[in-house]
C-alpha cells in the first residue's frame, strides 16, 4: 500500500519493526503520551515513520467515549497542554523526508530538512551563547524596586522584599518623581531599617528608575520587584540556587492579586524557555533574578524606550547567556488599571516590534520581517522571510 512519511502516529495504529530499535520506555516519564514519546524517539533517532492509506471504515471505534479521550481533556486541561508540548519540544531535529520520491537538495526550500526549531523559520537559527562562570557562594542579592506613585502598596512591597528567607539581601528602592506620598513611605521605612537604600529623582521613566534603583546597590544577582508587587518569602532563595550553575537569569512563575490583595489565579507560563520562543513574546516572567555582571556587559536597562523595557532587558541578556525557569510560583502581580502592560496598548505594541528587530539586528540575522496574522492581537506574532511574500509585514 502506499503511504506518506509522518511526524506522529497514533498509538491506537503504530506498529513497528525491531530491527530499527526499541523506544525508551523509561522515559516516557507522561502518562496516557505514547504517541508523542514514540515519536520523539523516532526523530532522535532517525528512524522514519510513514502513515498507510487506509479506508475510513477500517476501524470501529466505541460509539461514546465521552471525556475519557486524551484530546477532548486537552482542550480543557492546561498543564496536560503543557506537558505534550513539553514532551515534542524534546526533540532536537524535526527531520521528516521528502512526501515523494523526489527531495530538495538544492535551492531555498532545502533548509527545511534542517529545520532546528519550529518557533522561527528554519534558516533563521540563533548562534550558540556563551558559558558563565557559577556564581560564588552565599551571593548578595540586591532586590530592587523602582516606584512611581504606587502610596497605597509600597509598604508592602518593601516588607516582602525584608521577609525574604534568604538572609544575605539589601533592598534598593528609586522613587520616580512620585506625586503623591510614596517617597514620604518609603523615607519612613529607611528609618527603620538599615538594610534599604533609597533615592529620589524628577520623573524620568521605568528604565531610569531600574538602573538608578539597581546602582544603589552592590549584589552580584539582582532580583526585580515592581513597587505594587510581594514577593513570597522564598523567591530569593530559589532564584539564588537555580542560577548558581551560572545562568544568567533564573526566573519563577506568578499568581495575579487584584488591588485589594485577593486572589484572582495562577498566572500564566510558557513552561519550557527558549531564545526563540523568547524573540516571538515575552515569556520570561515574575520573578526575575539575574547577574549584576551580565547585566553591566549589556549596558543596563534601556532608557529611551517609554515601555516594552523589560521584554528588551531579557532579549539582551538572552543574547549573552542561559536561563533557567523555576515552575514555582513565587510572586504576586498586582492587577491595577494603571499597570503598563495594561494601557497605552499602540505604545506598547510598536516598542514590542523595536525590540525583537533590534534583537535580530544584534545577533546579525537579516531578511526577516513581522508578520501578524490576525491584526486583533497584534503582539501575536512570527517571523517571514521577506524573499517569499507578498503578505502586509510590520
Amino acid at each position: 500500500a502506499s503511504s506518506l512519511p509522518v511526524d506522529i502516529i497514533g498509538t491506537g495504529t503504530l506498529a513497528f519493526h525491531t530491527d530499527a530499535g526499541v523506544p525508551d520506555f523509561d522515559a516516557m516519564d507522561h502518562l496516557r503520551m505514547v504517541d508523542l514519546h514514540v515519536a520523539v524517539w523516532a526523530a532522535n533517532n532517525e528512524v522514519p515513520m510513514r502513515i498507510i492509506h487506509r479506508s475510513r471504515d477500517w476501524l470501529t471505534e466505541f460509539e461514546d467515549v465521552g471525556e475519557e479521550r486524551i484530546w477532548q481533556q486537552t482542550q480543557e486541561d492546561r498543564k496536560l497542554q503543557q506537558n505534550m508540548l513539553e514532551v515534542l519540544q524534546r526533540i532536537q531535529l524535526w527531520n521528516r523526508g521528502s512526501c515523494s520520491t523526489f527531495s530538495m537538495r538544492n535551492g531555498p526550500l532545502h533548509a527545511v530538512n534542517g529545520w532546528h526549531h519550529r518557533e522561527l523559520p528554519p534558516q533563521l537559527v540563533l548562534d550558540d551563547v556563551e558559558n558563565w562562570p557559577c556564581v560564588i557562594d552565599s551571593p548578595l542579592v540586591t532586590i530592587y524596586i523602582p516606584a512611581y506613585n504606587v502610596e497605597e502598596y509600597i509598604a508592602e512591597s518593601i516588607e516582602s522584599a525584608l521577609a525574604q528567607d534568604y538572609p544575605h539581601i539589601e533592598v534598593c528602592v528609586h522613587d520616580d518623581g512620585s506625586t503623591d506620598g510614596t517617597l514620604q513611605v518609603i523615607k519612613a521605612l529607611a528609618e527603620q531599617h538599615p538594610t534599604i537604600r533609597f533615592s529620589s529623582a524628577e520623573n524620568a521613566g521605568i528604565g531610569a528608575a531600574s538602573n538608578r534603583a539597581i546602582n544603589l546597590g552592590t549584589g552580584e544577582l539582582i532580583l526585580q520587584l515592581d513597587g505594587d508587587d510581594i514577593l513570597d518569602a522564598s523567591a530569593a532563595s530559589t532564584l539564588v540556587n537555580a542560577a548558581k550553575a551560572g545562568a544568567v537569569v533564573a526566573y519563577g512563575n506568578f499568581r495575579r492579586i487584584d488591588p485589594d490583595g485577593a486572589f484572582i489565579d495562577d498566572g500564566w507560563e510558557e513552561p519550557r524557555f527558549s531564545r526563540e520562543r523568547l524573540l516571538r513574546s515575552m515569556i520570561v516572567h515574575h520573578p526575575r533574578l539575574f547577574r549584576r555582571d551580565a547585566w553591566e556587559s549589556i549596558g543596563g536597562h534601556s532608557e529611551d524606550l517609554t515601555n516594552a523595557v523589560d521584554y528588551d532587558l531579557f532579549l539582551r541578556l538572552s543574547e549573552v547567556g542561559s536561563f533557567n525557569h523555576v515552575r514555582s510560583i513565587l510572586y504576586s502581580y498586582r492587577i491595577l488599571e494603571s499597570s503598563t502592560s495594561r494601557s497605552k496598548q499602540e505604545i506598547q505594541t510598536e516598542n514590542t516590534y523595536k525590540v525583537v528587530r533590534n534583537s535580530l539586528s544584534r545577533q546579525q540575522k537579516s531578511g526577516w520581517s513581522i508578520y501578524v496574522p490576525n491584526v486583533s492581537h497584534p503582539r501575536r506574532f512570527v517571523w517571514i522571510d521577506t524573499r517569499f511574500t507578498n503578505l502586509e509585514l510590520k
